[in-house]
């Protein structure tokens, strides 16, 4: 991990000027990916150390040294999520009645996540309606993002949210922000009774680097990947079968002859 310059001679002319008595090398470094370093603690310090060796008139000059700490900062999200029903506001639903999900997704790290990818599994009973997006935004700050339509796959119940729609943060997560994904979906016409359905979400996968938005020298495929985050679930319940009732369909009869 060094890097060394041998200069040769370097001759500072005695012209009575302080104005040109420095000499700079500039030079750049990525900080390196594919989990070299680990995603927690969030802010690492990096430290380099520099050591100037040379000599005046042929006699060594004692090695001059210098360091610099850089402070690498990482996002780190964690995923919440809370169900409604339509009818008594609560976690129980009857066959066709409309569910409100709502995920939270939080950054509890020490950098801006970047392009995240919502994905959230929906059981069986609760698929044949599909799955309408009805809000996404920031909870903080209050904002409202455009909406973003899932993609749906009615054979697993997999919904999967791609934050990045092309558009330069647009759905970024600060530093202590919540994003906020609100949902609904309709519970199944022949759901049964008795029943307990759970679905689960994850950010599947999120980035140092926006890739509409890299710094200079970025490269998007060198940025670093992070996720799956915590799985979230939520729960609703279907109600126990009622008693069976008894009816009388025949309310007549006659005897007749064999």
């Amino acid at each position: 991990n060094t890097v060394t310059w041998t200069l040769g001679a370097v001759t500072n002319n005695a012209d009575g000027s302080t104005s040109n008595d420095v000499f700079v090398i500039v030079y750049r470094a990525r900080v390196q990916n594919n989990d070299t370093l680990a995603q927690l603690p969030g802010t690492q310090s990096l430290i380099n150390t520099a050591a100037l060796n040379y000599t005046v008139g042929g006699v060594p000059v004692l090695p001059r040294d210098a360091q610099q700490t850089v402070s690498v900062l990482q996002p780190a999200l964690s995923v919440s999520k809370s169900v409604t029903s339509s009818i008594g506001n609560d976690t129980s639903v009857v066959a066709g009645e409309t569910l409100t999900w709502t995920v939270d997704i939080t950054n509890n790290g020490t950098a801006p996540a970047y392009d995240t990818v919502l994905t959230d599994t929906l059981p069986v009973g609760l698929r044949q309606g599909g799955v309408t997006t009805t809000a996404i935004g920031l909870v903080n700050a209050g904002t409202v993002l455009p909406v973003l339509a899932s993609a749906w796959d009615p054979a697993t119940g997999v919904a999967t949210w791609n934050l990045d729609n092309g558009s330069a943060n647009t759905y970024t997560i600060p530093v202590g922000e919540t994003l906020r994904v609100a949902y609904t979906v309709l519970a199944d016409a022949n759901v049964g009774a008795s029943l307990t359905l759970a679905n689960s979400a994850v950010a599947s996968l999120y980035y140092s680097l926006d890739d509409e938005d890299l710094p200079a020298g970025g490269i998007a495929s060198q940025r670093e990947i992070y996720g799956p985050s915590n799985t979230a679930t939520a729960s609703v319940t279907t109600p126990a079968p009622g008693a069976l009732a008894k009816a009388v369909t025949q309310p007549t009869a006659s005897i007749g002859d064999r």
